[in-house]
């Protein structure tokens, strides 16, 4: 016996269980109704499986994308000048932050590359476009964690060059 497809769901309805919640909007009803389970054929319902996952393009990235073998050793540099400059741990947090945002820049620009290659394997503008924005947003993310190193390490790093008490 093989069971009928399932009807994608009604836009126009609120999603099941939600029948009582008419002050939410209609785009937003809509959007709540959606299962992505109907649309994704690699929909995990495994928390291990989603980890593997996620550690598989973490390896991918480091694997096949430059700019992050670069910015993994730039990365580490980073922390240990601020380990040895003995900056404060608000001061380390922000370095973090930074560096994480830095990541998150370049894993989202290869995904969006990735997608754009996918949906356009010719040569279309509108890809070009996805591209390039997203390689602008590494850009200024770079660009704004430099300036975050300098603000951070700048002060304590010339004070050690200098042989100069840092007050931390």
């Amino acid at each position: 016996m093989t069971s009928a497809p399932v009807p994608p769901p009604d836009p126009s309805q609120p999603p099941p269980g939600r029948a009582g919640r008419s002050w939410l909007h209609p785009d937003l009803q809509a959007t709540l109704a959606i299962d992505p389970d109907q649309f994704s054929p690699i929909t995990s319902r495994s928390r291990l499986a989603s980890f593997r996952y996620a550690l598989a393009g973490c390896l991918y990235m480091l694997r096949y994308q430059k700019n992050i073998r670069i910015q993994a050793v730039a990365s580490i540099l980073v922390l240990i000048a601020a380990l040895w400059l003995r900056i404060s741990a608000e001061a380390m947090a922000l370095l973090i932050v930074s560096i994480t945002f830095n990541w998150v820049a370049e894993f989202t620009n290869a995904a969006i590359e990735a997608v754009a290659n996918l949906a356009s394997p010719g040569l279309h503008p509108m890809a070009r476009v996805a591209k390039d924005v997203a390689a602008g947003t590494s850009l200024l993310t770079a660009c704004s964690s430099v300036l975050v190193g300098l603000l951070v390490m700048g002060p304590p790093l010339l004070a050690r060059i200098a042989g100069l008490p840092t007050g931390r």
